[in-house]
C-alpha cells in the first residue's frame, strides 16, 4: 500500500472518530507514522484530503455503472446501481455523517458547490438508468420518475446514515424496482410534470423554498416554546437558545457542535421535538 493511500485511509477513520474540525494535520501524520512535512508532499492541506476523500466516496458510485458487463440488462443494472449506493452508504457512515454535520450546505460554499455537482451527475446517471431500463414508455415520465427515485432513495439513506438503520440493501433495491415497475404500468393514468429544463436548472427553485421553509419552522418553533406549560424562566432560555440557532443558520462558518447542542437542549421538551427533527435535517 502507497503512504498516500494509508494516509487516506487513515485520515477517513479518524475524520470519522474526532470530526473534521478537531482533526490535525499533525495527528493525522502520527497515526500514519509520517512527519508533519511529509504530510504536504501528499496533500497541500487537510481540507484538501477532506475534498479527495468525497471525491473518491462518489467516484465509488460511479464504479459499477462504469464497469457493468454487457450481458446485464438495463434493468438489472440500475437494481444494482441503487443496491451499490446504498451499501457506500452503509460502508462510509461515520465518514458521510461527518461530512453532512460539519458541512451544512450554505449557498456559495466550495464545499456545498462540490456536493451539488455530484447531485447534479448522478441524476443525470439516475435519469440515463431509468430511460434504459424502461425504454420509450417513460418517454414523457423520465424526469418525475428521476425525482421519485431519488426521493426514495434519499429517505433509505437517510435512515442508514443519520440512524444507522440496519436493512438489507437488495430487499430495498428490490421493493424500489418493483414502486417504479408499478409506476410505470400504470403510466397512462399519470400526467407528466416535470421536463428536462426543471431537473437540471433547480437552483433559483431549492434557494428560497429552502429559507421559507427555515422560517416557517422557525416561527412554529417560537410559538410552541411559548406555548410550553414551564417555568417563565426556562421558557426565557429556550427563546435564547432559538434565537441563538436562527443567528447560527443565517452564517457560513457555524459551529456545527454548537448547533447540535442546542437542538439537543431543545429536544429536552416532548413538544418541541417533531420541529426540532424537522430542523435538524434541513440544518445539517
Amino acid at each position: 500500500m502507497s503512504k498516500k493511500l494509508e494516509l487516506k485511509e487513515t485520515a477517513q477513520r479518524i475524520f470519522s472518530e474526532n470530526g473534521y474540525h478537531l482533526t490535525s494535520i499533525q495527528q493525522l501524520a502520527k497515526e500514519t507514522g509520517m512527519s508533519k512535512g511529509a504530510f504536504y508532499n501528499h496533500f497541500d492541506s487537510k481540507e484538501q484530503l477532506f475534498t479527495e476523500l468525497i471525491k473518491d466516496h462518489h467516484a465509488a458510485i460511479f464504479t459499477y455503472h462504469n464497469d457493468s458487463s454487457d450481458h446485464t440488462s438495463h434493468k438489472q443494472l440500475l437494481q444494482k446501481q441503487i443496491e451499490t449506493e446504498l451499501g457506500l452508504a452503509h460502508k462510509n457512515r461515520s465518514f458521510l455523517l461527518t461530512v453532512f454535520k460539519e458541512f451544512p450546505s450554505k449557498k456559495g460554499n466550495d464545499m456545498t458547490e462540490l456536493m451539488e455537482k455530484f447531485r447534479t451527475d448522478l441524476l443525470r446517471m439516475h435519469k440515463q438508468l431509468l430511460e434504459a431500463a424502461y425504454g420509450d414508455a417513460i418517454d414523457l415520465l423520465a424526469c418525475d420518475l428521476t425525482v421519485i427515485l431519488e426521493g426514495m432513495m434519499k429517505e433509505y439513506m437517510g435512515l442508514i446514515i443519520f440512524y444507522d438503520l440496519k436493512i438489507s440493501t437488495v430487499d430495498v433495491s428490490k421493493f424500489i424496482i418493483s414502486s417504479l415497475d408499478a409506476l410505470v404500468a400504470a403510466r397512462q393514468h399519470l400526467q407528466p410534470i416535470l421536463k428536462e429544463s426543471s431537473l437540471f436548472n433547480t437552483e433559483k427553485l431549492h434557494e428560497p423554498l429552502d429559507h421559507e421553509v427555515l422560517e416557517k419552522l422557525f416561527s412554529e418553533l417560537v410559538i410552541a416554546v411559548n406555548s410550553l406549560n414551564i417555568p417563565d424562566d426556562q421558557i426565557k432560555k429556550y427563546q435564547d437558545a432559538v434565537r441563538k440557532l436562527q443567528e447560527l443558520e443565517k452564517t457560513d462558518e457555524a459551529d456545527p457542535y454548537l448547533v447540535e447542542a442546542l437542538l439537543h437542549y431543545l429536544k429536552q421538551e416532548q413538544e418541541l421535538r417533531s420541529i426540532i427533527d424537522q430542523l435538524e435535517k434541513m440544518i445539517f
